[in-house]
């Protein structure tokens, strides 16, 4: 293994920093060009390092006041799991949800194998939740037993 956990588990940390500033030199080396994001709400596929852009470019519209809060950072082997919350407010049309003008606390899990983001329908899922306990408790759990963490 070239890298070590400390640096596969900052690379991670990287991706997230790279979606928020809109870097795309840092999302192709982080992102996969097979990663797809299972997400229906969206009026156009997300693939790829190019539809993390597009989804960049669609979520400030759709949410303000977004805080990302990264909560817990595991790897294991050449697997990261990066536990996080999204909060903020839904205050603009995300596809065919108008504006509900609501605070939103959604718990996020993101895989990445071998340093980058693969195929999303690999582990990660979204849900909202209501116990950032319960949350991590699923993720440590999931983890251990070498299996997805189902989160829906």
């Amino acid at each position: 293994m070239t890298d070590t956990l400390d640096a596969m588990k900052q690379r991670a940390r990287d991706c997230f920093k790279a979606f928020a500033t809109q870097d795309k030199a840092r999302l192709e080396a982080n992102v996969a060009p097979t990663y797809i994001r299972q997400d229906t709400t969206l009026p156009f596929e997300v693939k790829g390092p190019e539809g993390v852009l597009a989804l960049g470019d669609v979520l400030p519209g759709a949410f303000s006041e977004v805080e990302p809060d990264i909560q817990e950072v595991i790897a294991e082997g050449d697997k990261v799991l990066v536990h996080l919350r999204f909060r903020g407010l839904h205050s603009g049309p995300f596809g065919d949800y108008p504006a509900s003008n609501k605070r939103f606390d959604v718990m996020v899990l993101d895989f990445f194998s071998h340093g980058k983001r693969p195929d999303r329908r690999t582990m990660a899922r979204h849900r909202q939740s209501g116990s950032a306990a319960a949350d991590r408790d699923a993720v440590r759990q999931g983890w251990r037993k070498g299996r997805p963490v189902e989160t829906r």
